[in-house]
């Protein structure tokens, strides 16, 4: 077994063995072998475990213990702040009140931020600002951003005061703009940026991680309007700033060894300008204990960069992306170019992250923008490992409905089937063999997934392991053909035998009367053929595949859940049929012999056909068997059984030619001979056409009444022999109920009419405007 990592919590964490957190490996030792057995291989790999975002004591998803923290931290009443952070803080003011010759202009300047801001207390402009990321409040966050650039704007305009003092060639207004702007860019950008020392995260962190997208829309226009979006920006940044450090360095010392030489001393020299070239800068992120990016020389970071930002090492490097919990958040971070597949310290991207939170909407749009399904971390693990792993059966369908790919293993050369073969999930395991997972593949210990399932004492899971295999096998040779030339050929072959040897021995046994039956029997017979054809060409009733992503239609406020295989918005009474691989109005069943789903489309034809096969082989086997019952002679009349044999050749060649391949062979025709061979080849002939009748004809006949007992009550197959799975069956008190019956006649006009419902689907349709965009509008409502 591989040993899982260590977190580092550093509470000696580290020194205990890892807990597995899934059903079969339990924290405590495992159980003891048997004497003189080997060592058991574990089911799972504790890695996935050991590195689930929901496993961690320090996992960013654990909200409800993030939160009570956070409000406790934020709430003075409640708790203080931490203790270091308390005593640098309190030193730091001490430092500040023992420090002589403060600028009086600055300390108004301080006291008048303070009375026009009821946010601007004792806490920073970042400590601010991830309170109100946490707590969703828009004006707290805009007002800790006008609160840094105020003071980073003020602080510009007197640096430059202070370099235009001593310069003769004072800098123009579009340079004291292209300055105050990179000053007030990178006061900014520490404040988006700076870590909150408790979480490890930054303001769109929590943000995201809170799900505000208000909040999170509002970060993103800050960001926008102040830092450059790519590198040639920055870098020209970066040139400006260079270059303004360097004449103000200069310009510095120049004063200082004035000063030294005209005082005598440098004991005070220059504090006053020391402390303004460093207060535009020290504000933004001075939330004590925190950290924030470090760049060269001080420059501002890209939009890109800040979309990018990650978290402290407990919350494993993770994106901001990575930590969205709602769709809203996560297409604002898209819209505005925040990398899909960016991994964290595990090898792990937000698709994983995604489907190991059962977060099927943003499953869905971050495919949907362009995500790779099959790329695997550090394990080797997709993100269908992962949903399988969490339990999630609706991501980890729509992950296959995606295009996942089934067959990659992980580092323990483990399928996702495997996986769930080893949780016990019966209901996933059958569904992945059914959507085409490898049930012979074998891991690094020589073990399928229904070796596993064993192994864990799962044996419904083994059950379904083969069932799924059972079904996928029937449903590829249906699609391949096998049941429609089955069919064809055990059809053709009955019919042909007992038009030869049966249909001659009705009355009143001359060429004829038999002609007309056998052509009454081949209209029979292509009336049913022609049946079968169209029952399998015609549309059951496919529900159209939807030209919405799933995660527009999981945001809409209606009860239908969208397919997660076909991503199709899923009607009333509507399933998805795993053999077809597509959603069916008013599901009946999937019928493997006619290759096709009996839905509403089709169900009225698939109703004559039933008749008209039962009626077929009724009639079959009645023949042959009133002719072994000795109510019809066994021996049938053929062209030769006339005395006369010139008037058998004129009988002949009276005979349409299609006919006379219909006729018995000379050795069955009666007067030709009776031999004892001929009468049990004859008796055997029509025993085998008795037993195809049975055989076919009464299994039609039992469906035919199931059909018509369900129609009758306006019920389908699947809802009589799923009823407890359906709320809409059930009452209140959990009897069943059924809402759909109007009385038998009109619920057989009801089926037989077989209209399909018109979709409304894109009836309550948005244009297709970003999610970011809708946000960015709410947030400049707001400031208006």
């Amino acid at each position: 077994m591989r040993g899982a990592p260590s977190t580092g919590n550093g509470d000696g964490a580290s020194d205990r063995p890892p807990t597995e957190l899934t059903p079969l490996i339990g924290g405590s030792a495992p159980p003891a072998s048997p004497p003189g057995a080997g060592a058991v291989a574990p089911l799972l790999s504790p890695s996935y475990a050991a590195a689930s975002p929901s496993s961690s004591p320090f996992s960013p998803f654990n909200t409800a213990k993030i939160r009570s923290n956070s409000e406790n931290e934020e709430l003075p009443a409640t708790s203080s702040p931490r203790a270091g952070n308390l005593a640098t803080m309190l030193s730091h003011h001490d430092e500040e009140d023992d420090a002589p010759a403060v600028d009086a202009a600055e300390s108004d300047e301080e006291d008048r931020d303070s009375q026009q801001s009821q946010y601007a207390y004792f806490a920073s402009p970042a400590k601010v600002l991830g309170s109100a990321c946490v707590k969703g409040d828009y004006f707290q966050a805009q007002s800790a951003v006008e609160m840094t650039v105020s003071k980073a704007t003020a602080a510009a305009a007197r640096l430059h005061a202070l370099d235009d003092d001593g310069d003769e060639q004072k800098a123009t207004d579009r340079e004291v703009a292209r300055e105050t702007r990179r000053q007030v860019a990178d006061s900014v950008f520490r404040l988006l940026t700076v870590h909150e020392a408790r979480h490890q995260m930054n303001a769109l962190h929590l943000a995201v991680l809170y799900d505000h997208p208000t909040v999170v829309a509002y970060l993103i226009s800050v960001a926008r309007k102040y830092f450059p979006r790519d590198e040639e920006e920055a870098a020209a940044f970066q040139q400006n700033a260079e270059k303004k450090r360097h004449i103000h360095i200069h310009r510095q010392s120049e004063d200082h060894m004035h000063h030294v030489h005209s005082n005598g001393n440098g004991s005070c020299v220059g504090h006053g300008e020391e402390h303004q070239g460093q207060e535009h800068g020290s504000d933004a992120g001075s939330s004590v204990g925190s950290e924030a990016p470090h760049y060269p020389d001080g420059s501002c970071g890209t939009l890109q960069e800040f979309l990018d930002s990650r978290c402290g090492d407990s919350k494993h490097q993770a994106t901001a992306l990575m930590l969205c919990t709602s769709v809203a958040c996560a297409a604002a971070l898209v819209d505005e170019g925040a990398t899909l597949d960016d991994i964290n310290s595990s090898g792990m991207t937000a698709l994983h992250y995604a489907a190991s939170t059962g977060n099927a909407a943003f499953v869905s749009l971050l495919v949907h923008r362009g995500a790779d399904v099959n790329q695997t971390d550090s394990r080797g693990a997709t993100a269908l490992h992962w949903a399988v792993f969490e339990g999630f059966q609706y991501t980890a369908m729509l992950l296959v409905g995606y295009g996942a790919d089934q067959s990659i293993c992980d580092s323990e050369k483990q399928t996702p089937l495997m996986i769930a073969s080893a949780l016990g999930d019966a209901f996933l395991a059958k569904q992945l063999v059914v959507e085409g997972a490898p049930a012979n593949a074998k891991d690094k210990h020589g073990r399928t997934a229904l070796d596993i399932a064993r192994q864990g004492a799962h044996f419904d899971t083994a059950s379904a392991v083969k069932a799924g295999a059972s079904d996928r096998l029937v449903a590829w040779a249906s699609r391949n053909g096998a049941s429609t030339l089955f069919f064809f050929g055990m059809v053709g072959s009955t019919a042909t035998l007992s038009l030869i040897f049966a249909v001659p021995c009705l009355p009143p046994q001359n060429p004829s009367d038999t002609t007309r039956y056998q052509a009454m029997g081949l209209v029979f017979l292509a009336y049913t053929c022609v049946l079968y054809v169209y029952v399998c060409l015609k549309d059951p009733g496919y529900v159209p595949r939807s030209t919405r992503p799933a995660y527009e239609l999981l945001a809409d406020e209606s009860n239908a859940i969208p397919c997660p295989t076909c991503v199709t918005r899923k009607p009333l009474r509507s399933k998805h049929c795993s053999a077809c691989r597509r959603c069916v109005h008013r599901f009946d069943h999937h019928c493997p012999w006619i290759n096709n789903c009996v839905g509403l489309g089709n169900h009225r034809s698939f109703l004559f056909f039933l008749v008209t096969l039962s009626s077929f082989c009724l009639v079959i086997g009645a023949l042959s068997l009133s002719i072994l019952l000795g109510h019809l002679p066994l021996y049938p009349v053929g062209f030769r059984a006339s005395s006369n044999a010139s008037d058998a050749g004129n009988v002949a060649a009276t005979v349409p030619w299609p006919w006379r391949w219909l006729q018995p062979p000379e050795w069955a025709q009666v007067g030709v001979t009776t031999s004892e061979p001929s009468t049990l080849l004859l008796q055997g002939i029509h025993a085998v056409l008795v037993l195809c009748a049975v055989v076919f004809g009464l299994p039609t006949t039992m469906l035919l009444a199931l059909q018509l007992r369900n129609v009758s009550r306006n019920l389908t197959t699947n809802e009589v022999f799923n009823k407890d799975k359906y709320p809409y069956l059930k009452t209140p008190l959990d009897e069943f109920y059924n809402p759909f019956d109007r009385g038998c006649l009109r619920n057989f006009i009801e089926v037989c009419r077989g209209e399909i419902p018109a979709e409304d689907e894109d009836e309550g349709d948005v244009d297709e405007v970003a999610s970011s965009a809708l946000q960015e509008h709410d947030v400049d409502n707001i400031s208006r």
